[in-house]
Formats: C-alpha cells, sequence, structure tokens
C-alpha cells in the first residue's frame, strides 16, 4: 500500500458514515490535516553590525602580527645561509692553510 489506510475496510465505511470521526486519506487518524512547519526550525540571522574603529584597529593588529612572522622567518632563512656560507668560507680557508704549510703549490693557486 501507498498510504497509511486502516486494514479494515468495513471499519472505515462506518467511520466515513461520521462526519465527526472522518480523517483524511493520505495521514493517519492520528494527524491533523495540514500541519505547520516548526516554528524554531532556524534560528533568525543576526543583524550585521557595521565595523567599529576597535574591529578595524584588531584587524590592523593581526595584520601587522602577520607581518611581523613573516618577516621574522625571512630573516631566519637569510641568518641560516648566512651561517652556511659562512661554514663554507671557513672550511676553504683552512684547506687553503692547510696546503700552504704543505706547500702545494697546485693547492693554493699560485
Amino acid at each position: 500500500m501507498l498510504c497509511e489506510r486502516p486494514a479494515d475496510f468495513t471499519a472505515a465505511s462506518t467511520k466515513m458514515s461520521n462526519a465527526k470521526t472522518w480523517f483524511p486519506s493520505s495521514g493517519s487518524p492520528n494527524q491533523q490535516p495540514g500541519l505547520r512547519p516548526i516554528q524554531k526550525a532556524l534560528p533568525p540571522p543576526k543583524p550585521k553590525l557595521r565595523p567599529t574603529a576597535m574591529d578595524k584597529h584588531k584587524r590592523f593588529l593581526n595584520e601587522l602580527k602577520k607581518d611581523l612572522r613573516d618577516r621574522s622567518l625571512q630573516q631566519q632563512a637569510r641568518d641560516s645561509q648566512d651561517e652556511q656560507k659562512l661554514q663554507q668560507v671557513i672550511e676553504f680557508s683552512k684547506e687553503l692553510r692547510a696546503a700552504v704549510l704543505r706547500g702545494d703549490k697546485a693547492a693554493v693557486g699560485s
């Protein structure tokens, strides 16, 4: 069956004769026809507030914090590159000093 009609047809016909106990054929006898939707299904939307000076200041501070964080990361990257270059120069100077002390003219490059 496609709907919730009572299985006892004789009982249904007696109910149809009495107008007070009639129910719609598309629903159950306990259900009122045309029920309204739930009143509090969705909360009402909150009104949009215009940005105040404090909101603008907070946004500015967040952007400033992000800028400072980015700058510090860039500075750390530059510092690590400078440290690597310094280590390469130190290694090269140690090798050159050792070559000069040994007397290797080919390693010195002169």
